[in-house]
């Protein structure tokens, strides 16, 4: 138990994680909920963050290791104000689906505190336009930044425009606040793209649409990772720069099944550049897995491919990833950065560093006899089973020192499948039109909304599961 204790607290620790307690829940489109954040027994903020940031979630399993799921926050930025993530439930998704149908206001999770640098820069000016663009569930980090500028006085306030692609009108996330934020319609000019109408979301068009001002404009775009390539692709083509262009991808993580590798090969190893400990990793298992269980704490977070939190630098050697939730822009990649939650070694691969380190490695040694694969598997099972059991122990701990009747939550059965893609929800929709000329190219800073027919392009939502 000594040993599960100790792996459950540098988790912890490596997530920064924090008690939050579910103050509120409030539909934010079909099959989308809105979670407000409070610190145990109050209704004060968590911690300070800002809009664009996410968190992650640890929920604990009955099967042994912990999910985590990272939400962004929708709020924008206040300090006084409790967190708000939203939840979108997918087909069979372990963790939206036990969040939706399982958890209560008073109730108390784990969270990681605020990280992510999809924000804003630097304080909006005048004269530089902000396009924002948003695939689904994409819309809610990008809604956080909406509620900032919204907050600019009107003499400061930039030129807005946001292009927002979602299934249906029920679909539409925060429909209803999207309307709210300018009902005069003076400052953001609103794009939206919707499947079932006949309209679909095309990246070339969009950056075409701004003219000379494309490479003037602050871009930020989040949403599939087709959506993000395909922006980045145009944007390049016009000219604009990487510091201009802000992407975040909402990725779910991989499944794969426990010991069984995604590249079979020859036994892999891991040399750190920095001190030279070779480490010997697992059939099966990440860059990330093998470090933490040798004793090193990398950065992480979403664990699913899509933050770039855990991004390390390869020197040498070669990794598998199937690239379908890469968060790293062209420029990182072409630098030898990989996103170690999903990256799994093949054969040798040196990497400049791991992480702190918190434990003595476990470096290859010649001659050490090595234990078999259902060995190693049986081990891990134990202890990831101990890690759980002790992580409840800390949110019941946790739930018992709060100054109010918080309930604390269960975990979710290891029985449940997984899924990449669902359906969103909406109380209001923004799908209505008005008339003017709403061409994100205008250099007029009065807003409007349209749906707008477009050739091409994602529409899909995406998100954890």
């Amino acid at each position: 138990m000594a040993t599960a204790v100790s792996e459950t607290r540098r988790v912890q620790a490596a997530a920064r994680s924090v008690t939050v307690q579910v103050t509120a829940m409030t539909p934010a489109a079909r099959d989308a909920v809105t979670f407000t954040l409070s610190l145990p027994g109050a209704r004060h903020s968590p911690g300070l963050f800002r809009a664009g940031q996410f968190i992650t979630l640890t929920i604990p399993t009955s099967g042994g290791a912990p999910l985590y799921r990272s939400y962004s926050l929708c709020g924008d930025g206040c300090a006084d104000t409790p967190w708000q993530i939203t939840v979108k439930r997918t087909a069979g998704g372990k963790v939206s689906n036990y969040l939706i149908d399982r958890i209560r206001p008073g109730m108390v999770l784990q969270a990681s505190l605020p990280q992510g640098n999809f924000t804003m820069t630097e304080r909006p000016h005048l004269s530089v336009p902000f396009v924002f663009v948003a695939g689904g569930s994409g819309i809610t980090p990008i809604y956080a930044m909406l509620r900032a500028i919204a907050r600019i006085s009107p003499e400061e306030r930039p030129r807005v425009t946001l292009h927002y692609a979602y299934h249906s009108p029920d679909d539409a996330i925060f429909g209803r606040e999207l309307l709210l934020l300018d009902p005069q319609r003076v400052w953001l000019t609103q794009h939206h793209y919707v499947a079932t109408h006949g309209y679909r979301l095309s990246a070339a068009q969009i950056v075409a649409a701004m003219g000379a001002q494309a490479t003037q404009a602050q871009w930020y775009v989040c949403g599939p990772v087709a959506l993000r390539r395909e922006l980045e692709a145009a944007a390049d083509r016009h000219g604009v720069t990487a510091t201009h262009l802000h992407a975040e991808v909402f990725a779910s993580p991989v499944v794969r099944q426990p010991g069984r590798p995604v590249h079979s090969g020859k036994a892999a190893h891991i040399r750190l550049a920095d001190s030279g400990v070779v480490l010997s990793a697992q059939p099966g298992e990440t860059l990330l897995e093998t470090l933490e269980r040798s004793g090193y704490r990398p950065d992480f977070s979403c664990r699913a491919g899509g933050c770039a939190t855990c991004k390390l630098k390869v020197l040498a050697g070669k990794v598998h990833d199937s690239g379908e939730n890469n968060a790293l822009t062209p420029g990182e990649r072409a630098r030898g950065y990989v996103l170690s939650c999903v990256a799994q070694p093949e054969g040798e691969v040196t990497l400049a560093s791991a992480g702190r380190q918190v434990a003595a490695p476990r470096p290859v040694a010649a001659g050490t006899k090595q234990r078999s694969s259902a060995e190693r598997l049986t081990a891990r099972r134990n202890l990831r089973t101990g890690a759980a059991v002790a992580t409840m122990g800390v949110f019941l701990g946790a739930w018992g020192l709060t100054h109010s009747a918080a309930a604390t939550a269960s975990s979710v059965s290891s029985g449940s499948s997984s899924s990449s893609s669902g359906s969103s929800n909406s109380s209001g929709s923004s799908s209505s039109s008005s008339s003017g000329n709403s061409g994100s190219g205008s250099s007029s800073n009065s807003g409007s909304i349209t749906i707008q027919p477009s050739a091409g392009g994602p529409n899909s939502s995406t998100g954890t599961s």
